[in-house]
């Protein structure tokens, strides 16, 4: 079994705050039940500001094999907990976690090359590259997830992401754009429709 935080907090006897718990019962999938121990403290102080710190420990029990496996998740929120939404706020910082780590991985290993250092010099310009890495990552998420774009990738060229980028960067270079039919283009108001 794990050991908590809560236990080792207990076990100090540096607090006075009272713990808070509930238990859940959660179905993961046919073959897998999970019970969910969960644990608060309220209002604790952080250099003048309230947090709220919930533990999660999911304890996964095989249907068929019996076998238990433990998970532990501990967050700091400063939204109230109850034991209404102390697996909710668990279940979301785990959802944000994942969402950041994605993101993250993708910048860095997927074509952004966010591991070279474009400035050794001025930490502004470090925040101001990162910055727009930042901006073109959503946008290719957002043109990615586009209909028009889903189209050409399944159905007219049958190809993947990569290398519809490699034929766009291909175009670009090898073709003159012209200054009024991009102009064209651009002046009227159009929609990225998300499939």
């Amino acid at each position: 079994m794990l050991t908590t935080m809560s236990e080792n907090i207990r076990n100090s006897g540096t607090t006075t705050t009272k713990f808070l718990d509930c238990s859940f019962l959660r179905w993961m999938d046919k073959s897998t039940v999970a019970i969910l121990n969960c644990q608060w403290l309220k209002r604790l102080n952080y250099k003048g500001h309230a947090l709220n710190w919930v533990e999660c420990i999911e304890e996964n029990t095989s249907k068929k094999t019996g076998e238990k496996h433990w998970q532990r998740f501990v967050h700091l929120t400063n939204m109230d907990i109850n034991s209404d939404l102390c697996v909710g706020i668990s279940d979301t910082g785990r959802l944000c976690q994942k969402i950041e780590n994605e993101g993250f991985n993708t910048q860095k290993n997927h074509g952004y090359a966010l591991e070279h250092k474009y400035s050794r010099v001025d930490f502004q310009a470090m925040q101001n590259y990162y910055q727009c890495l930042q901006i073109a990552h959503i946008i290719n998420q957002l043109v990615v997830a586009s209909k028009t774009i889903n189209t050409l990738l399944k159905k007219t060229l049958k190809c993947t992401e990569k290398h519809l980028w490699k034929r766009l960067l291909s175009f670009l270079s090898e073709v003159a754009i012209i200054e009024s039919e991009l102009m064209n283009l651009t002046s009227g108001k159009f929609q990225i429709r998300l499939e």
